[in-house]
């Protein structure tokens, strides 16, 4: 048993120094636009930097904690109320996850199918943050799905969506109607 935990703690060790390469990569990404936005003259207060990755990209500034009733609900005050929490083996079995890829501990992501819960929280209308917490109580990845970029992959043909830095591939049209579902669960429609 001490060996497996061992094995998990060399797995999480190697995943973080890829998650920091990522995040290194994406920071610099992000300087040059933000460089770029600042050199264009202003537009108004709707302007936004364009998101890479189509639906799926990294944007760590959402935790969970877990309120008096043993319901998890974002700390930042961003929610909206649309939240689901289901584990990473149930969303390989509806098929919403498709694969696990060997990159970027994907091994310890398969190994720990059950332990892995998958938080789903509305930042905005249509704006989901998902986080993957493994023994509730380490944020493995963090990445952000938008249900309209969702709706425009299905409508060019794509089928599958893999969010930068993480080793899951989900089912594009699944994992849409799964953020519908747990929208339209938080507006009393039963599903």
């Amino acid at each position: 048993r001490l060996a497996t935990r061992l094995a998990s703690a060399k797995s999480l060790i190697d995943l973080a120094a890829e998650r920091i390469k990522v995040l290194s990569a994406q920071q610099n990404e992000l300087a040059e636009t933000l460089e770029s936005i600042k050199m264009q003259p202003h537009r108004g207060s709707e302007t936004r930097p364009p998101r890479a990755g189509g639906g799926c990209c990294l944007k760590p500034n959402a935790l969970l904690h877990e309120d008096t009733k043993g319901e998890f609900v974002a700390q930042t005050g961003t929610a909206l109320g649309a939240f689901g929490r289901y584990s990473l083996k149930q969303l390989i079995d509806r098929k919403v996850v498709l694969a696990v890829e060997p990159k970027m501990g994907g091994d310890l992501y398969k190994q720990n199918a059950g332990a892995i819960q998958c938080f789903f929280s509305s930042t905005e209308t249509g704006r989901f943050e998902v986080s993957l917490v493994l023994h509730q109580d380490a944020i493995i990845s963090r990445f952000e799905v938008v249900i309209s970029s969702l709706a425009d992959q299905i409508r060019i043909g794509a089928s599958v969506c893999s969010p930068q830095g993480v080793p899951l591939k989900f089912s594009v049209p699944l994992l849409k109607q799964l953020l519908e579902d747990i929208t339209l669960r938080q507006l009393g429609h039963s599903v």
